[in-house]
């Protein structure tokens, strides 16, 4: 995905990414994800550490969901019965903080980074997660598609993997 966030890009606004990631027969086998204005590149192989600017990422450790910052977001041209209102408003119930950045693959390697616990779209393409998602895995993170919609796009949510279960309960019940 050359630019994620491109709305944002085009507005000025820092919170943008580029994201690149090596897939064969349906595996990611390496993933960078750079957000310049930030000054960060994220980094993961399959068989290797995820990296920020050459440092170890881990996710954190927050198991309580009302103590939880989930990142989400929601494309104006998702599906009706998609609802992403329904959505924000369950994580929005049960966790300390929503937050809706615009910028899919940032918004998953801050939770690989430990400065996000969760994050979850209703209608996203496989290329704005694949990178992210392998550097969040390797991270220690969790990573999951819940939908595929067909054309490359599906819901999916990631998570520190200690909140994953609860996230994807909340999530289940407005689906």
């Amino acid at each position: 995905d050359p630019i994620d966030g491109t709305v944002n890009f085009f507005h000025g606004s820092p919170y943008w990414c580029c994201s690149v990631a090596v897939r064969r027969n349906g595996v990611v086998l390496a993933g960078c994800v750079c957000a310049p204005d930030h000054q960060m590149i994220f980094e993961a192989t399959a068989d290797g550490p995820a990296l920020c600017n050459g440092k170890p990422l881990h996710v954190s450790t927050v198991s309580d969901m009302q103590l939880a910052i989930v990142h989400t977001g929601a494309d104006k041209s998702a599906a009706p019965e998609s609802l992403p209102f329904r959505f924000f408003n369950a994580i929005a119930v049960a966790v300390q903080r929503p937050r809706v950045c615009g910028a899919a693959a940032l918004d998953i390697c801050l939770t690989a980074s430990g400065a996000a616990d969760g994050y979850f779209e209703p209608g996203i393409y496989i290329w704005d997660i694949a990178a992210a998602d392998l550097v969040l895995r390797r991270a220690g993170g969790q990573g999951t598609i819940m939908r595929g919609f067909g054309g490359h796009r599906l819901a999916y949510r990631a998570s520190n993997g200690l909140i994953h279960k609860t996230l994807l309960d909340t999530l289940e019940s407005v689906f």
